[in-house]
């Protein structure tokens, strides 16, 4: 059975062209509708980058941290007056009224004569008290004293001990010393006479004996037996005068060793208190020559800082000056003006000598560069009456023009850098317990 013919499926009639050529509404429709959406996703996108950027720009970047404060200007510094504590002859002025000196520098010198002379009298001095002091040290350590050596001629204060006294205590101990030398080299001759006697008397008492035989065996008359008889009693005779003068010279070494030991005892207790009495001079002598020696070092005056010369009292040289007697003043030079502020501790903490600040004479005044000068010691002070601590700033003269001695001002210290970022972040990390932010 034959199949008909496929028939492709008819598809939708296509919509005649309006007629006059009216636009498809449907179309345009579409269209309108998709042109806000790009928009939107072009906007988003724009947003995006900016927010990112920013981000970036915000992490990356870096601004200064500032503490903030209110300060006063401070008034300038008082001129320094300058003074002779010593007083003196001056012997050459080296500057003029009116001239600008540096830290330092020679204003007037004084003639160094008299003080050279004092100081050399005054060390004069010393050493004399010094050498006496260790001629009393030797009397108390029982050392010879040296005999040889002069008083010396440096003038002695007047509680020091003449040098006679010491030589005649010296002349008396040697005295003793030769006194009992003397008395060993007796005994020493005693001895040896004492046995070149013993050696004869052995040899008599010998000879004796063979007398005593030969005159039992009638060999020799009794003449010659008295003789040899008489030779020992001699012999011994002369033995016990040598053991009485044996004697006799050690009870004298003894005598002459006592002395000398009480001699010295004295001597040392009284070497003892010259020596505590010359100690003390010595003291005093020595602090003399300090006392002098500072002084040969204050003959020049000196700019204690640089600054102006003004009332320079000294004219010309040759004229004296009494002592404390005010030679002229110096006007500081300063490099601008300061300002004071108080910071509580905590702020303090972070600031150091030599941060950049900005010091602002009002509200809405320009802002004049500086630095910081220095720190002073806390302390209470403030309104709240909490513990501060003050800092000094230095306004450079370029910018220092305007501002007055007691002017309120507005400082701002910078004491470091940190990005935009941290700075927004740091509050709430802040309340999160991150210490140090981002």
């Amino acid at each position: 059975m034959d199949l008909p013919p496929s028939v492709p499926p008819a598809s939708p009639p296509k919509p005649p062209p309006s007629a006059g050529g009216w636009p498809d509404l449907a179309g345009a429709g579409l269209i309108e509708e998709s042109r806000p959406v790009a928009l939107a996703r072009m906007t988003i996108l724009i947003l995006t980058a900016t927010l990112g950027a920013g981000l970036i720009w915000a992490g990356l970047s870096v601004v200064p941290v500032q503490v903030v404060a209110a300060g006063r200007v401070s008034p300038p510094p008082p001129p320094l007056v300058l003074t002779v504590p010593d007083g003196g002859v001056i012997a050459r002025i080296e500057v003029r009224d009116g001239e600008a000196v540096t830290a330092g520098q020679v204003l007037l010198r004084l003639d160094p004569a008299l003080v050279a002379a004092g100081l050399a009298q005054a060390r004069a001095q010393m050493a004399a008290l010094q050498a006496h002091a260790d001629r009393l040290r030797a009397r108390i350590d029982s050392r010879p004293a040296d005999l040889t050596s002069a008083p010396s001629a440096a003038p002695m204060l007047a509680d020091s001990v003449p040098g006679e006294a010491e030589r005649q205590a010296a002349v008396a101990e040697a005295t003793i010393v030769a006194e009992i030398e003397q008395s060993h080299a007796a005994l020493r001759e005693v001895e040896r006479s004492r046995l070149v006697l013993q050696k004869e008397l052995e040899a008599a008492r010998q000879h004796l004996r063979q007398r005593q035989e030969q005159a039992a065996r009638l060999l020799i008359s009794r003449a010659r037996l008295q003789e040899a008889e008489q030779d020992v009693t001699q012999l011994e005779s002369l033995r016990g005068q040598l053991q009485t003068k044996d004697q006799a010279v050690r009870e004298a070494l003894a005598e002459a060793e006592a002395r000398l030991a009480d001699l010295r005892t004295g001597q040392r207790r009284q070497a003892m208190d010259e020596l505590a009495v010359t100690l003390d001079t010595l003291t005093r002598s020595r602090e003399a020559v300090g006392r002098l020696e500072q002084r040969a070092q204050r003959l020049e005056v000196n700019a204690p800082a640089p600054g102006l010369v003004r009332g320079l009292a000294a004219r010309h040289a040759g004229e004296s000056l009494a002592p404390g007697e005010t030679v002229a003043e110096v006007v500081p030079a300063v490099a601008g003006s300061a300002v004071e502020v108080r910071l509580p501790l905590s702020e303090a903490e972070r600031v150091r000598p030599g941060q950049a600040a900005l010091v602002r004479s009002g509200s809405g005044g320009a802002a004049r560069s500086g630095r910081v000068d220095s720190l002073g010691e806390a302390g209470i002070g403030g309104d709240a009456g909490l513990p501060t601590r003050p800092v000094q700033i230095l306004v450079l003269s370029s910018d220092s023009a305007g501002l007055l001695p007691g002017q309120a001002v507005e400082v701002a210290i910078v004491v470091g850098e940190r990005s935009p970022l941290r700075s927004m972040l740091a509050p709430l990390l802040s309340r999160l317990g991150v210490e140090g932010g981002v």
